[in-house]
């Protein structure tokens, strides 16, 4: 978790006006272990810069909004493939979740 959050941190240093941070959801898709280390880290990296008030964005003193976190939501294999159907159903079926 705290390499993931140290490199999202490092990122997020080199871009200017990062407003969100796209991951894998806790699932990692196919829980593949980069996919769920991925998330995990995210999830760290955010609850570091909420604590200490901006992590990378923090400058003069000001406490800078924290960058949206969003998860791919792990889907099963049938819905995985069927592309179409799937967009449909994502749109209407799965919650739009916040990290």
């Amino acid at each position: 978790e705290a390499v993931v959050a140290s490199h999202v941190d490092d990122a997020v240093k080199r871009v200017d006006g990062v407003d969100a941070v796209l991951t894998f959801d806790a699932r990692g898709v196919s829980r593949h272990p980069n996919h769920v280390a991925t998330h995990a880290g995210v999830v760290a990296w955010m609850k570091t810069i909420r604590d200490v008030g901006g992590g990378a964005r923090a400058t003069r003193g000001r406490k800078p909004k924290a960058p949206a976190a969003w998860a791919l939501v792990s889907v099963n294999v049938l819905r995985k493939f069927a592309l179409a159907a799937d967009a449909f159903a994502s749109f209407f079926l799965e919650p739009h979740v916040l990290v």
